[in-house]
């Protein structure tokens, strides 16, 4: 069946291609017969068609309402590299929550791969930050003066995080035609925000972020990514 499939999609894939032609009507009937066919096979055109749009996971420290320092991390990264993304739970595991990152191939195993270093480096900064209140006797007051730590991080890291791909029209409607065949029930994200607002958090979270470093086009999976270096 999956053999067919494949042949059935390499055909409509030809067909696409005769529907750019020159002549009129040689176009609209390739373009006609290939949407046909598309709808007779629930084969969508991101499927054929010369964009590989594909999803990478990567895990969610921060379980059903991830924290709002955790949200905006994943959305100046899928930013950066032309991606959408969804915040899911693991097929193998319900109770771990996963970021899922969807986009052309390349792109979207970068930005997985940028993503879980920069959440471990936050989790451990968090840590010592949380560390560093020992005159704090609130443990929730510990928790809301960290996370502002943690937004300020995540803030300073943004302006590092270089936008190395624009997406173009084709490939936008293309992701999402595989979002909405993939993740048809999506629902509202709900993020958790615990900030306290005092300005020592925020500066302390700045300067500790001040420190981490990101450099274009040294390879991590392909010479289209990034690596993480410093901090």
């Amino acid at each position: 069946m999956d053999e067919n499939l494949e042949k059935i999609k390499a055909k409509i894939k030809k067909l696409l291609a005769l529907s750019n032609s020159p002549n009129p009507n040689e176009a609209a009937s390739a373009l006609k017969m290939a949407q046909e066919m598309m709808a007779e096979y629930n084969v969508e055109k991101f499927e054929v068609g010369n964009i590989n749009i594909s999803e990478e996971k990567t895990p969610s420290y921060g379980g059903n309402s991830p924290p709002i320092y955790e949200t905006l991390l994943i959305f100046y990264v899928s930013t950066a590299f032309g991606c959408k993304y969804i915040h899911s739970y693991s097929r193998e595991n319900y109770w771990k929550h996963i970021w899922v990152f969807i986009g052309l191939s390349h792109r979207a195993e970068v930005a997985a791969y940028i993503t879980q270093i920069l959440l471990r480096k936050l989790k451990t900064a968090r840590k010592e930050y949380i560390k560093s209140l020992y005159r704090v006797r609130s443990k929730y007051r510990k928790t809301q003066r960290a996370d502002d730590f943690c937004k300020a991080w995540v803030s300073t890291i943004s302006d590092k995080l270089i936008t190395f791909a624009q997406t173009s029209i084709e490939e936008d409607v293309a992701i999402e035609s595989f979002v909405n065949k993939n993740y048809p029930n999506l629902g509202k994200l709900n993020s958790t925000d615990r900030s306290f607002g005092r300005d020592i958090d925020s500066y302390k979270g700045r300067e500790a972020g001040k420190g981490v470093q990101l450099q274009h086009g040294v390879g991590v999976h392909n010479s289209q990514g990034s690596f993480l270096i410093g901090g």
